[in-house]
């Protein structure tokens, strides 16, 4: 399985998690590089899919910038932070 498959199942799920974590607890930082990279890809992959794909991939790219804005805006959130780790991970995946 390739790993946009691996993007488009985790973020076009309908199932909603019953597990719950304190809003303070929310690791606000990660999450936003998780994300981030997640929506790098997903806009790679809109760009060489077919037609009847791209309506999927432009859901999930809308799924994934909400939840990208919300750990931007959480307090336990650091922006150095997730830009170093976010250009970091680029590096490394060679993205």
């Amino acid at each position: 399985m390739s790993r946009f498959q691996l993007i488009l199942s985790k973020h076009s799920s309908t199932v909603k998690s019953k597990a719950t974590v304190q809003y303070d607890k929310i690791k606000a930082t990660e999450r936003y590089v998780e994300y981030s990279l997640d929506l790098i890809e997903a806009k790679k992959e809109l760009q060489v899919c077919d037609f009847a794909t791209k309506f999927s991939v432009m859901r999930v790219i809308e799924k994934i910038e909400t939840k990208i804005a919300y750990h931007y805006n959480h307090p336990n959130f650091n922006m150095a932070i997730a830009t170093a780790q976010v250009k970091q991970a680029r590096r490394l995946l060679k993205l």
